[in-house]
């Protein structure tokens, strides 16, 4: 290269460097202000979705601002509880259930948790306040007949919705129940990888 030319060149370059450093801190500052908002206060934006999944069918995932969970929270498959139940409908009553629960818990997740329990006649699913147990109230959904003898599996399948995603959810244990954080395995699922 010309040495003259890179004289004439010289000032153009510090220039160009300058403004890209400025705009790299920007985007850095930006990206962390970001990030401190969203795990300062995650739960204000997160919300239960049920649809249609082109290979389980419907299934209950989650959003948090504009990222979705890939895998599914919650699949629903069975047809035991009859035409009044199918998947769909199932779907979406417990996607409504959960939102409702957090709506009710002041929009956020913290102190609630999944867990299982009988209400009437069956084992239930349910989300509490640790350390209740489940009710009418508060219950998402009845096990099937064969999953009603292993709630405690049921709730290690749910845990796994974190860990495809690369989190390791523990399941709590007080007393003779079984609980699941709801904002742990929320958290645990957006901890990697997600989509629009």
């Amino acid at each position: 290269m010309n040495p003259q030319y890179f004289w004439q060149l010289a000032p153009k370059l510090a220039t160009t460097f300058a403004l890209s450093a400025l705009m790299a801190c920007s985007t850095s500052t930006t990206t962390s202000t970001t990030t401190e908002t969203n795990s300062a206060n995650p739960s204000e934006k997160t919300e239960f979705l049920c649809v249609e999944d082109t290979q389980d069918g419907w299934v209950t995932i989650v959003q948090r601002n504009n990222l979705r969970t890939i895998k599914p929270l919650l699949i629903w498959q069975t047809t035991e509880f009859g035409d009044n139940w199918k998947p769909e409908k199932r779907c979406n009553h417990v996607t409504e259930k959960l939102n409702k629960a957090v709506g009710n818990n002041n929009g956020y997740l913290s102190n609630l948790a999944l867990t299982y329990g009988p209400v009437g006649n069956y084992t239930v699913i349910c989300v509490a306040t640790s350390p209740e147990t489940c009710t009418a109230n508060n219950m998402l959904f009845t096990l099937k007949q064969d999953n009603a003898q292993k709630p405690q599996k049921v709730l290690a399948q749910i845990a796994e919705f974190a860990r495809n995603q690369g989190s390791v959810v523990p399941i709590l244990e007080k007393g003779d129940r079984q609980y699941l954080l709801l904002e742990d395995l929320v958290d645990g699922a957006f901890s990697s990888e997600t989509r629009l």
